[in-house]
Formats: structure tokens, sequence, C-alpha cells
């Protein structure tokens, strides 16, 4: 009985550490996330019923009400208002993958590209402050096939990154109420893990979507799937003009 009662003893003062570690150790709650959803078409005065030439923006930002270091984006799907239409007839479509050689996307899909914008990244490596960087998006045709449409983003991140980073949308037609195309854009795994989008603007030049105007405005939804397996909605309504 005593033998036992030593063993016991030892038992417990060996687990106090433990014991008093995870008490000083608790779990720390993500920290919320906001989405913000900007942008659309232009003109925003439009037809009531034929589609006419638009240039169109979407753009989302990610941030925390605290300022703290927000969760990686690694899915962000849009839906723009059945009144939108996609036009890429007699366009060039370009495939990044199949690069040859040594050459820049730019090189190798420059006539394929069809917009341009904006990608800013927050980096927090583990015991070092957080730091923005900012990298200019390009968008090009990457055709379509099976009534799916697909767009390359590419961006390239100046230090402390130092990389280029490759990502595709992909639009297909998706009626659901008062939406018609959805848009499905599959996050890239920036600096290993450490680096968190922050703002990604993608502006589509003139003619490569086109939209109407029967009622009088036009709707864009988009959900934000995080890192931290939250998911984060934002809405747009856009007012538009009926042009006679």
């Amino acid at each position: 009985m005593l033998a036992r009662l030593r063993s016991a003893v030892v038992l417990g003062v060996a687990l106090a550490p433990l014991v008093a570690t995870a008490a000083a150790s608790p779990i720390v709650p993500p920290p919320p996330v906001e989405t913000i959803l900007s942008g659309g078409p232009s003109p925003a005065r439009l037809p009531a019923r034929e589609p006419a030439p638009v240039s169109l923006l979407l753009a989302e930002r990610v941030q925390t009400p605290d300022g703290s270091h927000p969760p990686a984006l690694q899915r962000l799907e849009v839906e723009l208002d059945r009144h939108f239409a996609i036009e890429l007839k007699r366009l060039p479509s370009c495939h990044p993958g199949l690069q040859e050689q040594r050459m820049t996307l730019a090189e190798q899909c420059g006539p394929a590209q069809v917009g341009a914008g904006t990608l800013d990244v927050e980096v927090a490596f583990p015991e070092q402050p957080a730091s923005e960087v900012e990298g200019e998006l390009q968008v090009f045709n990457g055709g379509t096939v099976r009534g799916t449409t697909t767009f390359w983003l590419y961006t390239y991140l100046p230090r402390p990154i130092t990389s280029g980073f490759l990502m595709r949308l992909r639009f297909r037609h998706h009626r659901d109420g008062r939406y018609g195309l959805q848009g499905t854009l599959d996050g890239s795994r920036i600096a290993d893990g450490a680096g968190s989008i922050t703002y990604l603007a993608a502006r589509f030049r003139k003619g490569i979507f086109r939209a109407s105007c029967p009622d009088g405005r036009l709707q864009e939804q988009a959900r934000s799937f995080l890192a931290t397996g939250a998911i984060q909605s934002a809405e747009l309504i856009d007012n538009c003009t009926r042009r006679r």
C-alpha cells in the first residue's frame, strides 16, 4: 500500500508541470473576419433587353476588425446577376501550364490578356512583424470548354516573398433566382501559408462581359472560404439606368 502511495505521489509531481502548462495556454479562437465586395459594370447606362459590352470590376477585401493578421483565402465563389453574359468569341486564349523555354507569362500569353488589377497580401512569418506586399495582377483568357470559361490571374509579389502566383477563375452558367453566372477562384498557397490575401481586384476590359438593365439594378454576391474553416458572405447591388 505504501509503495502504491509513493507511486501516486511521484506521478502527481510529474504531471503537475503539464497541468500548469495547459492552464497557462488557453485555446484562443481565431479573430472575426470581414469581407467586402465592391466593383460593378461600367457604363451604368445600359439597354433594357439586349446586353451591351461593359467593363467589369470584381474586388474583394478581407480584413479583421482588430487589425490582426487575417486567415488565408482558400477559395472565392462569386455569383453574377442573370443579366450578365460572357463574350469571348474570336479572342485568343492561353494555357499558362504549357510554358516552353523561360518565357514570362506576359510574353507567352500577351495576346490573350483580357484584364488587369491588384493583389495585396499581408505576410506574417513566425516571430516577425506582419508586412504588406502588393503585386500587379494580369488576367488572361483560358478559353471555354464544355460551357466553362477559364481565366488565369497572375501576379508577381516582391520581397519578402519574391515569387509569382497563378490562380484559376472559372465561370459557368448557374441559374439560381437572381443570379445566372457563378465564378470560382481557387486560391494559391502564399509564403508557405504565412501570406493572406487582403485585397484582390480584377478589372475585365470592355467587351469581355455584356450586361442589360431591365429593372434598374444588377446584383453580385460572394462567399469567401477561409483557412480557419469560416465562410464569409458579401453582397453588392449596382444601380443601372435603362437606355432607350
